[in-house]
């Protein structure tokens, strides 16, 4: 049987933090944490883009969930330390970069 990746999709407030949400990752994966992006607006592929002519304004607010979200690693080998541990990075990262 092969792998999978499962992730938890977490949508930030960005108003309420002084970095971007690459900062947040960056300082996620500093505190060992797997963050990812794997969200991208549909319109804003390259290839819907060139297709279509699409902009990146053309949908607001999907723009802006696609640059407000990461993915946070979560998989069945986890340990509840380890989901813990997951939970304690983001809640420093918040504490941190909190307006």
């Amino acid at each position: 049987m092969g792998h999978f990746i499962v992730s938890l999709t977490l949508l930030l407030d960005l108003a309420r933090l002084r970095v971007n949400r690459n900062q947040f990752v960056s300082a996620l994966l500093a505190e060992n944490v797997g963050a990812a992006l794997r969200f991208m607006p549909v319109h804003m592929h390259p290839y819907y883009r060139a297709k279509c002519g699409y902009q990146p304004d053309n949908f607001p607010v999907a723009r802006h969930v696609g640059e407000s979200v990461l993915s946070l690693p979560l998989i069945p080998q986890m340990s509840e330390r380890d989901a813990q541990d997951v939970v304690d990075a983001v809640r420093k990262v918040v504490d941190a970069y909190r307006r």
